[in-house]
């Protein structure tokens, strides 16, 4: 007759009345540990000097690796930016489906590395060129040149040798 014996670990296990188990039954021999698959060597192994100074080495000579910087995004910028006449800006809002995202063309007044100074509704608005786009505009009037990038100005020095550089808000 079959009864069930729980043993320390709270485990069940059929014993017959041979006291074999279902495994021993079933297999012909007990189940293997994870740690009975290492066998312990009988030969006591220690780190001789040289082992040492070379894994010191090879440690040393270990570099991490670069790490990237899915952050750091640079934005699309066309190539006729620098010399085109007018620009489109895009809209920031969200709009109904079927509408423009961009406005204009305004015409580009001055340039800057990061910022274009354009005229919307004849005001010069400094916009970043994240936000434009070149327009090809056909003009008949030819004497008009296309504007060139404008240098940044220089960082102003303080006293105590700080550089600073005012903000250029308005134009």
């Amino acid at each position: 007759m079959d009864r069930i014996v729980a043993d320390r670990a709270t485990r069940h296990e059929i014993v017959t009345q041979r006291r074999l188990t279902c495994i021993y039954s079933t297999y012909g021999t007990t189940l293997r540990l994870p740690g009975e698959f290492f066998t312990a060597s009988s030969s006591n192994l220690k780190p001789t000097l040289e082992f040492i100074t070379k894994l010191k080495r090879a440690m040393a000579s270990i570099r991490p690796t670069p790490t990237s910087n899915h952050s750091n995004r640079t934005p699309f910028v066309q190539r006729e930016m620098a010399t085109c006449s007018h620009v489109f800006v895009k809209v920031g809002v969200i709009k109904p489906p079927l509408t423009q995202p961009f406005d204009g063309p305004f015409r580009v007044l001055r340039r800057k590395k990061k910022v274009y100074i354009v005229d919307i509704n004849g005001k010069p608005s400094p916009i970043s060129i994240d936000r434009l786009k070149a327009a090809f505009v056909q003009t008949d009037d030819t004497s008009t040149a296309p504007t060139k990038p404008e240098p940044e100005e220089k960082p102003y020095t303080t006293r105590s040798g700080r550089q600073i550089k005012i903000p250029c808000r308005y134009w």
